[in-house]
């Protein structure tokens, strides 16, 4: 689950403001006194939303597939989020998040090989991530290095049928990566300036909230851009929608 504080902060007053990490905002919200709680699977509806809506010329041209295997990449995160209290995504062990893992790449194998070895992708980049900044018990770390290596295994296997297709995983891997931390950072309510750490065409994305609005530097978006994403409200188990104004 990804929480939502209870307390919401106000955007900065000052649009100069120098931009953070944006897993360093996304990490703070996620340590606060939760009011509401979004389930994987609808943060990754809102990460797809975003990248159907996405008309920023440096980014790759994506087909419906692609953007459904991004709508679909934590569809596996329904057992994990429908069981116990509110819990946020960061406090999730092996034990449970490798299942997911697994099973949101095989939902996105039932849209497309390519969508499935991007969304593969993603999880591997997680996992050797993890293993350079968690020091996980032995057998957590056995299991977590069958992954990698499984689906490891899974892209050697794409890639002989599709020998020029490793540049278009890795750049398909940072738009399903860029979207994600995106939804990531509107779902947690985070107000400060942030910088999203994937390029494309050379180019870093810069994110602001501006009152209502959430501004990108270069401009992603055509023009205003409204999306929504369900929540549900801790206290009374209500389900709330959000609504993010984009531009």
């Amino acid at each position: 689950m990804i929480l939502r504080p209870t307390s919401l902060p106000d955007a900065p007053g000052d649009r100069d403001r120098s931009a953070v990490p944006i897993w360093n905002a996304i990490f703070a919200t996620q340590q606060q006194p939760p009011g509401w709680f979004i389930t994987q699977a609808d943060h990754a509806h809102l990460a797809g939303e975003i990248a159907a809506r996405i008309s920023s010329p440096q980014f790759p041209r994506l087909s419906p597939e692609i953007v459904q295997a991004i709508s679909l990449h934590d569809e596996g995160w329904h057992d994990c989020d429908s069981h116990g209290a509110a819990r946020s995504f960061i406090t999730v062990g092996p034990a449970d998040f490798l299942p997911a893992w697994r099973g949101s790449i095989q939902a996105a194998e039932r849209v497309s090989q390519l969508g499935a070895a991007m969304v593969s992708g993603h999880f591997v980049r997680l996992a050797r991530t993890r293993m350079q900044m968690t020091e996980d018990a032995l057998e957590n770390k056995r299991l977590i290095e069958d992954f990698v290596k499984a689906e490891s295994a899974r892209h050697r296997n794409l890639l002989r049928d599709q020998p020029d297709g490793a540049n278009t995983i890795e750049e398909l891997t940072d738009v399903l990566q860029f979207c994600d931390v995106f939804s990531l950072y509107l779902c947690g309510g985070a107000a400060e300036p942030v910088e999203v750490p994937q390029k494309f065409a050379g180019t870093k994305f810069e994110l602001r909230r501006d009152g209502e609005t959430y501004r990108s530097k270069p401009q992603l978006f055509r023009e205003k851009t409204g999306l929504k994403a369900s929540a549900t409200e801790i206290s009374t188990n209500r389900r709330v929608t959000l609504e993010f104004e984009l531009q």
